[in-house]
């Protein structure tokens, strides 16, 4: 059994040889305990809270899923954990998350066979109160061979980048910027 545990710690001083101090103990994230949920990451989401996905496997019915759950900064979930890929066929996984300080988020991830090749990534972007906005839509447009190992940052506008490893020929780290809308 694998659950998704993360451990709190903030630096409370601005001295730089001051040590983190944790703000109380360690804490489970995930509710779903049926298979494997790992590779979790996690971004700060305004006011002091933060998201955390990860994969988990046979949650979304086929394979692996991308799951996330919404915190509070004492680690109090908000909401329920919800699940983020639409798409589940085969293996949906490896995600990344950037949020902005209004606290919407952006997740994107690896998806296998979606594109009509191997990998590709995907994404979806959620409100600041883990509200889906618009579908889950495909970042990557070149798709012969793998895209893959994204990753994604927002900016204060909601503006946001993905950066992925893409398997052509030759080998190059690809991107593409969106708005805050999506496109």
């Amino acid at each position: 059994l694998h659950c998704v545990l993360v451990p709190l710690a903030l630096a409370a001083s601005t001295s730089p040889s001051a040590t983190a101090q944790l703000l109380g103990g360690e804490f489970q994230v995930n509710t779903y305990t049926i298979g494997l949920q790992t590779k979790p990451v996690a971004a700060a989401a305004g006011m002091d809270n933060f998201v955390v996905v990860w994969e988990s496997s046979l949650q979304d019915g086929s394979s692996f899923g991308v799951f996330g759950q919404r915190l509070t900064s004492t680690g109090i979930p908000v909401g329920s954990e919800f699940q983020i890929n639409s798409y589940t066929t085969g293996r949906q996984g490896y995600p990344a998350v950037a949020a902005t300080g209004a606290g919407n988020f952006v997740v994107v991830w690896e998806s296998y066979l979606q594109d009509g090749s191997s990998a590709g990534v995907f994404g979806q972007r959620f409100n600041s109160a883990g509200t889906a906005l618009g579908s889950e839509f495909q970042v990557n447009t070149y798709t012969t061979g793998d895209e893959e190992f994204q990753a994604v940052a927002a900016g204060g506008s909601g503006n946001f980048g993905v950066v992925w490893e893409s398997y052509s020929n030759p080998f190059r780290v690809s991107g593409q910027r969106f708005d805050s809308a999506g496109s």
